[in-house]
This record gives structure tokens, C-alpha cells and sequence, in this order.
């Protein structure tokens, strides 16, 4: 009856304990990273996907190392998260756009929008972070996209284990 501090569902990856709690290791999650940078990808309007490549971890192999997107497995929301850290913007370059693209359903989410001059650091780095959540058939391939308008194509997604990340999990 889980009075007794004993777990009140428990099978091989899910339980339940007496306070309620719910953990499940076999939930569908990735943390997925860029381990070298992409040069010159974008500056020029033009979106460039994020090749992740390596796994902090991949819950059922969700995320596609090799094809390089996240692959629902089941029907359901889930929730997107990361960072992206680009370099090389020059005084021209205007606007940033972060976009998750269900390849799939042909569904763009942009999450991000805004002007990277105004944010960069003093090694003219410019970090953001993205969050968002999206409904997904089983099946569905999602990718993540970048873009930065108004100059030249000179801009680097900056690779490594915390400048550019994917996050994403089965919330419901």
C-alpha cells in the first residue's frame, strides 16, 4: 500500500514512491552536443542544420548520431531545450534565429530571435539559450536550425561539450 516507504508501482525502469515521486529510466531523453565547430555556416539569411554528434546521454536512442536528429518514439508532447553559441559576427550581422524543425510534419517552431551585437562577450562570442515544447507523432524527425542575417556568410556555430546543445524528453 506504500504506507510503509515501499514503492507503490515499481517494475523494471518505473516507480512510484510513498511521497509520490515518479522516476523512470527508460524516458525517452537525449543531451546531445556538437564536438567540433561548424565554420562560415551562416551570416548571409541562411539556415544551417546543427550536426550533433556526440551523447551526454540518449535514452533509448532517440537522438540519431548518425542521421543527426532526434527521432520520436512515441506519440506525445515533449519538452526542447539547449544553447547555442555562435562567433565570428561582424557589425552588419543583425538578427539570430533559432528554430526547431519537425522535418517530418514540416513544422517550424522559431524560439529565438533577436539581434547578437547587442549580447555578445568581450571575445565576441554570443551565447543563447532555447526552450520550447512540441507535439510529436512516433516517427517524427526534429532538427535544429540557426541563421544569421545582414552580412556575410563568416559566422561559426561553436562546437564543444556546453556551446551548442540539444536537450529533448517525453513530458506527457
Amino acid at each position: 500500500d506504500g504506507t510503509d516507504g515501499e514503492n507503490v508501482f515499481d517494475n523494471a525502469s518505473a516507480s512510484i514512491d510513498a511521497s509520490g515521486v515518479y522516476t523512470n529510466s527508460a524516458q525517452p531523453s537525449c543531451s546531445v552536443y556538437m564536438t567540433a565547430s561548424q565554420t562560415n555556416a551562416t551570416g548571409n539569411g541562411s539556415f544551417c542544420y546543427v550536426p550533433f554528434n556526440a551523447a551526454n546521454f540518449n535514452v533509448g536512442t532517440c537522438y540519431d548520431l548518425t542521421n543527426n536528429y532526434f527521432v520520436a518514439p512515441k506519440t506525445g508532447i515533449y519538452i526542447i531545450t539547449g544553447s547555442v553559441e555562435i562567433s565570428n559576427i561582424s557589425a552588419s550581422h543583425t538578427h539570430y534565429y533559432v528554430m526547431v524543425h519537425n522535418v517530418t510534419a514540416n513544422f517550424q517552431n522559431y524560439v529565438l530571435t533577436q539581434n547578437p551585437n547587442i549580447c555578445k562577450n568581450v571575445l565576441g562570442y554570443f551565447m543563447s539559450c532555447y526552450c520550447t515544447t512540441m507535439k510529436m507523432t512516433a516517427g517524427d524527425h526534429v532538427k535544429l536550425l540557426v541563421a544569421v542575417d545582414g552580412g556575410s556568410q563568416t559566422v561559426t556555430v561553436n562546437g564543444g561539450y556546453a556551446e551548442t546543445t540539444f536537450h529533448c524528453t517525453l513530458i506527457d
